[in-house]
């Protein structure tokens, strides 16, 4: 399959049984890799307000990618609130170090390299983080939910997290 749907029940529990409908985590991360995962950790909010991404299925895929042999598995997220508040409040920051994952800073331009997007239509380069450039393996974790800019936020609306320009994003085009 390329892709899988699993309803009912807790987040780490879905995603057990969807990898593994898709063959495991061995699939998608090979041994001494580095993976990124980039979860939804915009908001300095309780994890039962839902406005993260749920720090068990990130615990969970960080668990998966160490068993297939990740030699580093790294978390961030460019947040939109003060980042040390986001990581913490959400439960991310715990569950991650829990499970072995690294969490790392997203809130310093130093971080971030210039890249040009060619097929771009109004947006011809971005600053992305350098942990995205450099990793073998990307893994996206966002939430749904809905967005003024771009009426339903999934995966490509997180994807603002991992570049440093956000506001110029939103204010230019967004949909494009």
């Amino acid at each position: 399959y390329d892709m899988v749907a699993i309803k009912g029940g807790e987040a780490a529990e879905m995603f057990d049984k969807g990898i593994a409908s898709l063959g495991g985590m061995k699939q998608f991360v090979k041994p001494n890799q580095s993976v990124v995962i980039k979860p939804n950790i915009g908001w300095d909010s309780a994890t039962e307000r839902a406005a993260n991404t749920n720090p068990e299925l990130v615990a969970r895929i960080v668990e998966h990618c160490k068993r297939a042999g990740a030699k580093t598995v790294y978390v961030f997220d460019n947040t939109c609130a003060e980042a040390t508040r986001c990581y913490k409040m959400s439960g991310i920051e715990d569950a991650v170090k829990k499970a072995g994952g690294t969490m790392v800073s997203g809130k310093s331009a130093s971080y971030y390299q210039d890249v040009t997007l060619p097929k771009s239509k109004k947006l011809k380069n971005a600053k992305v983080h350098e942990l995205i450039l450099e990793s073998d393996v990307f893994i996206n974790v966002p939430i749904l939910k809905n967005h003024g800019g771009s009426t339903l936020s999934v995966a490509m609306k997180n994807m603002m997290g991992v570049v440093w320009d956000r506001e110029y994003w939103h204010s230019n085009d967004l949909h494009q």
